[in-house]
């Protein structure tokens, strides 16, 4: 019952970019490069409960790191039984 991975047809290896401790997302390394060279424009927009809201430089770190195609795999396959037990 698990929904369609958008990354099936890619047989390549994986780029993972961690924005923060429980955020990561994982991707095909040419699009993780696309992602990398748009970050690197950006800025971080600041809107708190109290203060004015603002613009700052982005200067978040945001770490990379590569994983090989059988590994995604492997980890793709855990997902997909672990979706299975709790669905039984």
């Amino acid at each position: 019952m698990s929904e369609e991975s958008p990354n099936k047809s890619y047989r390549g290896n994986m780029m993972c970019v961690q924005f923060s401790y429980d955020f990561k997302i994982i991707l095909p390394i040419e699009d993780g490069k696309a992602l990398l060279e748009l970050l690197s424009r950006a800025e971080l927009y600041i809107s708190e409960y109290k203060g004015p809201e603002r613009i700052e430089p982005m200067d978040k770190d945001i770490q990379v790191k590569f994983i090989a195609r059988t590994k995604y795999e492997l980890l793709k396959l855990a997902f997909m039984r672990h979706e299975d037990d709790k669905s039984d």
